[in-house]
């Protein structure tokens, strides 16, 4: 977990540098998606081995599911700003077609 929170706390300290910092990478997203269509799980599975399942909860829980064990992971401020900004359309560049 400290690698993924080291990760996220990576991507920038503002909602648009977190945006920048995906769209960089690639990665894209759907609105409204919590587990893998959700930009900041897609880049989390990209750059890390997880072993599990990721999932963001009540916006702002990263949750890790790993051989019958759940993980907890606060998102950094700046990752929960970004997905409630992308959850309302502001990043239409980083949205899926």
């Amino acid at each position: 977990m400290e690698e993924i929170i080291r990760l996220l706390t990576a991507l920038g300290g503002t909602a648009d540098q977190v945006a920048g910092a995906l769209q960089s990478h690639g990665v894209q997203g759907t609105r409204g998606e919590t587990s893998f269509d959700n930009p900041v799980v897609r880049y989390v599975h990209r750059t890390v081995d997880v072993g599990g399942r990721l999932e963001i909860r009540n916006g702002g829980v990263l949750i890790l599911v790993r051989s019958g064990t759940i993980f907890r992971l606060e998102l950094p401020a700046p990752v929960r700003e970004f997905l409630e900004g992308f959850h309302r359309g502001l990043y239409p560049q980083l949205e899926q077609v």
